[in-house]
Order: C-alpha cells, then sequence, then structure tokens
C-alpha cells in the first residue's frame, strides 16, 4: 500500500461568528493503485477530527402562540388570479390541481393505477399539526362551489332558463361546498386546533356565505339573507381592523347584491340600506358570536336608523297631486319613497343656487338622491299593481285606478329629473353655445387661449349627441305612459320638448359636419334644425312657463325655445355664405388648374369635363384632303437672257440642216440634250419632307419636259425606297399627248396611273402644258 499523505487546511476564525469557532478539519488523498490518474486527480475524503462540531441551537418554536392562517385572502386571490384570466370552469381546472399538490405534500394522494381508498375525516389534531389540512378543506369546499358557479353561467343565456334538473345539480354541489366549509369552522373553533380570534371569525364567515349561496340558489329567501347577514357582519368588522380592500371587494362584490336580492324578494323596500338590512337579520341570540364582533367593532350591530325610520314612517306623505288630480296613496312603501322623494326635491331645490357656476358633473351628482328616490317608488307601484293584479282585481276597480295614475305621476317625475340630468350635463344653455373646455380648465384657458384639435372637437360633440339621444328616449316613454295620450296639452308640450332636443341634436351633428369640411351636410342639417326649432318656440310660447330660477326638468321655457330658433337663423345664413364661398373656389381652383399638371388624357378617358365645351376642338373625321403651303421653288427663267457682269456669253446654236441630222442617225450616235428655251436650268432642294433634288430640262423626242424627283410623301404607290423617279410629261405631240398622259420608270419603263399627276398637280410642283 502507498504511503498517505495528509493534508490539512485551517478555516479563518472570524467566519459565521454565531455558529462559535471553528475547529481545523482534515482530509486526505485517497488514491488507490487501481485507480486511474483522472480518477485520483482532485479526489479527497473528508475526516473529521476528533473534536466535537458547536452546532448552531435555534430556539424551539412556540406552539402556543397561533399563526395567521389568512383564510380570507386565500379564497378572493385564488379567485380574483383564477377569474382574471378565465372564467368559473378554468378556476375549477386550477383548484383541482391544487388540491392534488395539497394531497400529495400531506401524503394522503392516491398512486397512479393505484385502488383508491376513502380517507377519513380532518381532525383537530391534524390541522393542529399542520396547516396544510386548513387549506385541503377550503380547496374541496372552493371547488365544488366553482362547479356549481360554471354551471350556473353555461345557463344563464337560455331562453327558457334553468331546467329543475339543473337547478338541483347547482344546489348538490352547493350543499357539497357548505359540507366542507361547515367543518372547517366547526374544527377551528375547537381550542385543540390553536387558531386565533381572526381565524375563527373568518371561518365562520366563509361558511355562512357558502350557506347562503345554496340557499340563494334554492330560493330560500329568508334563510338565505340571515346567513348573509352574518357573513357581512363578520366582514364589516373585520374590513375596520384590515388594511387591506380584501373583505370590501368581497362585500360589493357578491354579499351586497345577494343580500339586495333577497330583500327584494322579501318585499323589503329599496329605502332601507344593506348594512340596515344586514342587522336586521343578523341572529341576536348568539351571543358569542356578538361578543367576538363587539370586540373588534362594537359599531357594526348598533341600531342607529331605528328612530330615523320610524319618524319617516310617521312623516310620510299619504296623498300625491298630479296635472290637477289629488290621488290618496295606501301603499307604505310608496309612501315612503315618494316623501324621500319629495325632501330631496326640496334639497336641491335649496341648494341650486350655489351650483350655477360649479362644475356640470358636481352638478349633476346633486340629483343622484331624487332618481334613487323616484325610482324606488316606481318600483313599489309598480309591486302594487302586479299584487291587485294577481288578486284578480279589475282594471275598473278604483284602487287599481289610483294606482295607475300615481304610477304615471312617479315615472313621469323620474323621466322629467333624468332629463334635467342630461341638461346639466350638456351645459348652462343645453349645449347651444360652442363650449369645448371643461369649467375646471376655465382658469387656465383665461390666461392661455388654445385651439382645441378637430378630434377633441368631435368627441365633445358626440358626447353631446349621447345625451340629446338619451333625453329624446326618455322623451318618447313619457308619451308612452298611460293616461298621457289623453292629455292634449300635455301631448302638445311633450311634443314641443322633442322638437327641441331634435333641433339641439341636428345643430351638434351639423357642427361635427363643419369641422372636417362638409359644409353642404352641415348647411342642410342647419335648415332641418331651424324648421323645428321655430315649431317648438311657437308651440311653447302658449304653455305655462317653468320658474327661471327652478333646478333644470323636462320642462323648457319659451326664452330658451326662441333663442335657439335665433341661433340657428344666424347660423343658416352663416353656413349659406360658406357654401357659396365653398363653390366659387372649387371653380376657381378648375380653372386656374395648370394643364401641365394633369395626367395625361389616355390615363383619364372616364373622366368627363364639368366646365362648357369648347367649339374650336371640335374637328370633322375623316379630314378632307387640302392644299397646304410648302416652301417655294424660286425658279430664275431670266436667266438665259439677261447678261450679268462677269458672264461669258453664250452663242445661240444654230439649227443643223436635215443632211447632216441623217448621216448622224445612219451611225447609231445619240445626238446630245440640248438646253433651249425656258427650262435651261438644275434647281437643287433640300428639306425635311423628303425632296432632295429635282432636275427639270427640255429634251428632244416625244417627251420635251423630264423631271427627275424623289419626294415619297408625294408619291403614294413607292413610300419606302427614296431613289430617283423619273415623270415624263408630254409638252408637245399630237392631241392626245398633250391631254397629260405620263409614264413612270424605275430602271425601266412602266406605266404610271393618272393618281401620281394628279397628286403631283395638287402640290404645285409640275402641271401639265401645251
Amino acid at each position: 500500500m502507498p504511503s498517505k499523505s495528509a493534508v490539512s487546511v485551517h478555516n479563518p476564525p472570524t467566519i459565521m461568528d454565531f455558529f462559535g469557532e471553528l475547529q481545523p478539519m482534515t482530509w486526505q488523498d485517497t488514491g488507490e493503485p487501481h485507480q486511474s490518474p483522472a480518477q485520483r486527480r482532485g479526489r479527497f475524503d473528508i475526516i473529521p477530527s476528533p473534536l466535537v462540531w458547536p452546532v448552531a441551537i435555534l430556539p424551539p418554536r412556540r406552539t402556543d402562540e397561533p399563526t395567521a392562517m389568512d383564510i380570507t385572502k386565500f379564497v378572493v386571490s385564488g379567485r380574483d388570479a383564477a377569474l382574471l384570466y378565465g372564467d368559473y370552469a378554468t378556476y375549477q381546472t386550477q383548484l383541482s390541481k391544487k388540491l392534488l399538490n395539497s394531497r400529495k405534500k400531506l401524503n394522503i394522494a392516491t398512486k397512479n393505477r393505484g385502488k383508491f381508498s376513502k380517507k377519513g375525516e380532518v381532525g383537530v389534531s391534524q390541522i393542529a399539526e399542520n396547516h396544510e389540512y386548513v387549506h385541503l378543506l377550503l380547496l374541496t369546499s372552493e371547488r365544488a362551489w366553482a362547479n356549481a358557479m360554471a354551471i350556473k353561467a353555461s345557463h344563464a343565456s337560455d331562453a327558457k332558463g334553468m331546467t329543475g334538473k339543473t337547478r338541483s345539480h347547482i344546489v348538490s354541489r352547493l350543499q357539497k361546498a357548505t359540507k366542507a366549509a361547515e367543518l372547517l369552522a366547526e374544527l377551528l373553533s375547537q381550542p385543540e386546533a390553536g387558531a386565533s380570534q381572526n381565524d375563527k371569525l373568518e371561518s365562520r364567515a366563509y361558511a355562512a356565505h357558502i350557506r347562503g349561496a345554496a340557499q340563494f340558489e334554492n330560493q330560500h329567501w329568508e334563510p338565505s339573507l340571515r346567513s348573509y347577514a352574518v357573513s357581512r357582519i363578520i366582514y364589516s368588522a373585520m374590513a375596520t381592523t384590515t388594511k387591506g380592500d380584501i373583505f370590501k371587494d368581497l362585500l360589493s362584490d357578491t354579499i351586497d347584491p345577494s343580500i339586495r336580492y333577497a330583500a327584494y324578494q322579501l318585499k323589503t323596500p329599496r329605502t332601507i340600506p344593506v348594512p340596515a338590512i344586514a342587522r336586521r337579520a343578523f341572529p341576536q341570540s348568539d351571543t358569542a358570536l356578538v361578543q367576538q364582533i363587539n370586540e373588534l367593532d362594537p359599531n357594526v350591530l348598533k341600531q342607529v336608523d331605528a328612530e330615523a325610520s320610524k319618524g319617516g314612517e310617521e312623516n310620510a306623505p299619504r296623498a300625491l297631486t298630479w296635472r290637477s288630480r289629488d290621488v290618496k296613496i295606501e301603499d307604505a312603501a310608496i309612501s315612503l319613497a315618494w316623501g324621500r322623494a319629495e325632501e330631496a326635491k326640496t334639497k336641491l331645490s335649496e341648494t341650486w343656487p350655489s351650483l350655477v357656476d360649479a362644475d356640470p358633473r358636481d352638478v349633476a351628482a346633486a340629483y343622484d338622491d331624487i332618481l334613487e328616490a323616484t325610482q324606488d317608488a316606481a318600483d313599489a307601484t309598480k309591486e302594487a299593481i302586479d299584487e291587485l293584479r294577481g288578486e284578480g282585481v279589475s282594471q275598473s276597480d278604483s284602487r287599481m285606478q289610483s294606482l295607475q295614475i300615481t304610477r304615471t305621476a312617479v315615472n313621469y317625475e323620474m323621466i322629467s329629473w333624468r332629463i334635467g340630468r342630461n341638461r346639466v350635463l350638456t351645459g348652462n344653455d343645453d349645449g347651444l353655445v360652442e363650449r369645448y373646455q371643461s369649467a375646471r380648465k376655465s382658469k387656465k384657458a383665461d390666461k392661455i387661449a388654445k385651439e382645441q384639435t378637430p378630434g377633441r372637437k368631435a368627441a365633445k360633440l358626440k358626447e353631446l349627441v349621447a345625451l340629446y339621444e338619451g333625453t329624446l328616449q326618455s322623451l318618447e316613454a313619457a308619451r308612452e305612459l298611460p293616461g298621457v295620450a289623453n292629455d292634449e296639452e300635455l301631448a302638445d308640450q311633450l311634443e314641443a320638448f322633442t322638437e327641441y332636443f331634435q333641433a339641439l341634436k341636428f345643430l351638434s351633428i351639423a357642427r361635427s359636419h363643419a369641422i372636417i369640411g362638409n359644409t353642404v351636410n352641415a348647411l342642410a342639417l342647419i335648415k332641418h334644425a331651424t324648421s323645428e326649432a321655430q315649431e317648438a318656440a311657437s308651440t311653447l310660447t302658449k304653455g305655462s312657463q317653468p320658474h327661471p330660477n327652478a333646478p333644470r326638468s323636462i320642462d323648457v321655457s319659451a326664452a330658451d325655445a326662441k333663442a335657439l330658433a335665433t341661433y340657428l337663423q344666424g347660423e343658416l345664413q352663416r353656413h349659406r355664405a360658406l357654401v357659396h364661398l365653398s363653390n366659387l373656389l372649387k371653380e376657381s381652383a378648375a380653372s386656374n388648374e395648370d394643364d401641365a399638371q394633369k395626367l395625361p388624357l389616355i390615363e383619364r378617358l372616364r373622366e368627363y369635363p364639368s366646365s362648357e365645351i369648347d367649339l374650336q376642338n371640335i374637328v370633322s373625321v375623316p379630314p378632307k384632303l387640302s392644299a397646304i403651303p410648302v416652301k417655294p421653288i424660286f425658279l430664275d427663267v431670266a436667266w438665259n437672257y439677261i447678261d450679268y457682269p462677269g458672264k461669258e456669253p453664250q452663242e445661240p446654236v444654230a439649227k443643223a440642216p436635215p443632211s447632216q441630222a441623217a448621216p448622224a442617225a445612219q451611225s447609231g450616235e445619240k445626238p446630245q440634250a440640248q438646253k433651249r428655251g425656258w427650262f435651261g436650268f438644275v434647281v437643287d432642294m433640300h428639306d425635311g419632307s423628303g425632296i432632295t433634288n429635282m432636275k427639270v430640262s427640255r429634251s428632244q423626242g416625244r417627251f420635251g419636259l423630264v423631271l427627275y424627283i424623289c419626294n415619297p410623301v408625294l408619291i403614294p404607290f413607292d413610300p419606302y425606297r427614296r431613289s430617283y423617279h423619273e415623270y415624263r410629261i408630254g409638252i408637245s405631240g399630237n392631241k392626245e399627248e398633250r391631254a397629260g398622259s405620263a409614264r413612270f420608270r424605275r430602271n425601266r419603263d412602266r406605266n404610271m396611273s393618272t393618281g401620281g399627276i394628279q397628286t403631283l398637280s395638287k402640290a404645285g410642283l409640275c402641271r401639265a402644258q401645251k
């Protein structure tokens, strides 16, 4: 065996002071003879020294201080994360995966291809040992709840609604979820579980919430309201001691709407707020729960509205007056709601002078109370009429007649204030004057006057048109109320109101067209708006006038209608001028347009000229042949008859006697052509028409005049070959030859048609002469 070399390494004594002083650690090379160098390289076995290692001793976890389980946070965060990107079916799938992972952590999951064995229920000792069992129960309950909500959502769009089988399936899922939630609340309520006071209340509130959902789907309204009341009171108390908004979101999204609907089914007036309904339905007999809630917030369960509700019932109105008719109110819910509407109306009238210079949105918010009160009164009236119809009361009954009048009065009042709210949002003058900046920016606008972009102007006009549309729909609903059609005066007023707001709507649309430069459409719309405004002004002048300092409602004064008609008359004249200027500019641009910038005619054949036709451009097709001027031929006809200085005189050639001419003819010699008379000259011409030279001579023989010419333009039967052509035009001989016979020779003699002679004659280059 080879000798082993031991190596000793000392760590610095100052590292990791919380472990104390570290002792030296030794190790040695354990390379064996049978190992390769690569296997022996860098291999060391750690050999601890016989000294004892000092180990950091951490304090044990105290079991008497329970940790927070965060039940509500666990549930709400899981719902929000799943529903943000999916639906309840997605949430159910995620819960199934989380439930399997939880079972694996607890080592109670069924193995793959293993036989299923039912596990026992969770006990208190298991929760005390491991809080994962709390998550196991929560995931089980949430999965069943998500399954029920997914089934309900899938049948929400059915025309016939849910069938009994579907509803029973949903209820069974919710009952399973309730069973798991109540088991968790029962286990955590025991002291052996080691749960905190907040964990006990959260589990109790969660179980009440799931139980209320099961009773809600089963249409057990009173137990459902009681369960939801317990859940709401607990969450409200815990929200006061918690910084987050988890409890508030759960209340506003799920619990409060369910409480309101269950109270509606129990004929509870809408005038009662949700916290008051929850306090009334809360079980005060559970002293332990009441004590726990009072420890968190003692003001949650106080009945602060008891005296106020008593006073409201005593002071509620017993009758109402509408259109000179007094109607007795027999239903208590209608009386309470109408009393609240009258109080809100009085409050709005008192605060109206201070809201004149306020922002339109703030003024519109002042209408919320009166709109809510009139809506409650309308709902209460409808419920009362439905009850009488269910009892079989006929329409001629006095109670039914009173309720019908009450219904018309209450709905007309609600529509009136709704229209008034829309008028406030349009502006002080119902949007007559153009204002594209909000009142909040008025101070900055006074300092810096900045023109708004066309996009911002169009967006503002779009908002105004939407408000006018809502107002016109409300007026249409008012005309359809029972008894309105029989009241001619009221029907005429509503028609005038409709014409007034239609004129404002057309004015806004015309402004939007004017922004983009479509002045023709703007003129047409303003013309229509002017006629509507004039008819409205003529009708409203005859009726009663509202108080000038009263809050805005459905009533339109005659002054407003006249102001609109006058303004539209000015706009009509202005847009007529704009359209006329636009037409003049178009005509001027068309007349001054540069022809060089136009497209070629071949590319715009489909365009037809809008201006008058120029008759100078009309030509006859096919064109007629006519003489055209050409470059003249200068002939010096006096060349042979005038003696110029330096010119040698020419002797006239004597005529040979006949006796001398005969031997020459017999010998076969050709007599040379002699120049005589006027045609003893040669003319050379050079131009672009193809005529290169012309030779005119007089010779003996049958033909006295010979022209040599190259002209492809004037000779149509040979236009492509530029060669000398010889025309022999007879000017002597018998009568037939004098008539103008001609011959054409090209390398050989050929007969020439009279067309060539005619062409030459028309061109003025040659003429047949005697």
